[in-house]
């Protein structure tokens, strides 16, 4: 089943926070996470900054910890422009990953008045010593509602299910691999060349939804590289993201293929994309992969970055090809504003375009051509 709902936090706030509420002492300590929602259908929400409660100010213990309420003060001046959901974390020296009886209590008589100063949803969180978190949220009559999952997208990503499922990470390729990946979403952007046969890899691996995201058709040229593709589609310009739907049907059943045909510099798409576990980027133009950029560093959602170029030029036989170049990189993380690419070494940092997050980018490389033209190319930014 699909995970409704979820909480994830960058790298750089999990640490923040980890250190603050693990100091050594082996006492409770607590902080606040201001988060901001995305649009449903799943709940996601994405925490913004950490407000630590001083430890002078608490009266702690192993299993006791009282903090004052001015602090929780401070915290709805900060969140109440914008609107953002406070999520009260503490943590649990003693490993309990459970939310104990006094939690309960003290959720009743704060989620109320949190309600009443910022109108959304708030919620509270805890963290045991090895780093795994478990979240919930408050109904408007202060009901508590799990959420299924906590995430830190980083050098390594990281899933925290509240069903403490696969705490330690399956083995790749086997059914619990499977069983984790089906409660996920993973999105396509441009299903041609290199995303076909990525969406035809996700879908076969076993995540719960596909989506995808095109708005072309399917035409003769792209027979030799779009897999599952016919001549039949082409003679009815049928839809690329409507041929592979057909496709994941009928080997995984009907509702796994989410198809759309639209561009992702649409609203529809980028809402779509924001409902994703983690995102394929598989296009050629800079402005696509531009987009999807930015919408993945909004929505902290891991990316994969998947590309080919093939140039060629006139010569005296007719055209031939100069270079063979293959992109991938994979980004992890924002740090102080600046996305943070898991992968091989740094090769540039990326432009700051309409104050989104920059990537700083780690690529893997595959050429053939070491000449002054591939060095242009990379400094051109298209590897």
């Amino acid at each position: 089943m699909i995970a409704a709902s979820s909480l994830t936090l960058t790298a750089e706030l999990y640490t923040q926070a980890r250190m603050h509420l693990f100091p050594g002492d082996g006492f409770e300590a607590a902080g606040i996470l201001l988060c901001a929602r995305t649009p449903g259908p799943r709940v996601r929400l994405v925490a913004r900054a950490f407000v630590a409660v001083p430890y002078d100010q608490c009266e702690r213990g192993p299993d006791l910890l009282r903090w004052p309420g001015a602090v929780i003060e401070e915290a709805i001046d900060q969140a109440e422009r914008d609107g953002l959901s406070l999520i009260l974390l503490h943590s649990h020296p003693g490993g309990f990953f459970a939310f104990s009886e006094q939690d309960d209590k003290s959720d009743q008589a704060t989620m109320p008045g949190l309600r009443q100063a910022i109108d959304a949803p708030h919620g509270s969180a805890i963290m045991v010593p090895d780093g795994a978190m478990l979240a919930r949220l408050y109904t408007t009559d202060c009901q508590p509602q799990m959420l299924n999952c906590v995430t830190v997208p980083g050098e390594r990503l990281r899933w925290w299910w509240h069903d403490r499922a696969f705490a330690h990470r399956p083995i790749a390729f086997t059914s619990a691999t499977r069983d984790e990946l089906k409660r996920m979403v993973a999105c396509v952007v441009g299903v041609s060349g290199t995303g076909s046969i990525v969406a035809e890899q996700l879908a076969r691996l076993g995540f719960g939804k596909v989506q995808l995201i095109d708005f072309d058709k399917v035409e003769s040229r792209n027979l030799n590289r779009i897999l599952n593709s016919t001549l039949e589609d082409v003679q009815h310009e049928r839809a690329k993201v409507d041929v592979f739907e057909r496709a994941i049907t009928s080997y995984r059943g009907p509702g796994v293929a989410q198809p759309l045909k639209a561009s992702i510099f649409t609203r529809e798409a980028v809402l779509l994309a924001s409902q994703a576990d983690v995102v394929f980027s598989c296009m050629d133009s800079l402005e696509g992969r531009q987009i999807v950029d930015m919408l993945c560093a909004a929505f902290l959602l891991p990316l994969f970055d998947v590309g080919v170029s093939i140039p060629t030029r006139p010569g005296v036989a007719g055209p031939r090809i100069v270079d063979v170049c293959a992109r991938w990189t994979m980004y992890a993380q924002v740090v102080q504003h600046c996305v943070i690419a898991a992968s091989i070494p740094i090769s540039r940092c990326g432009q700051n375009i309409c104050g989104a997050p920059r990537r700083t980018t780690l690529r893997a490389r595959s050429r053939t051509d070491t000449s002054r033209g591939w060095q242009r190319k990379r400094r051109r930014s298209f590897l």
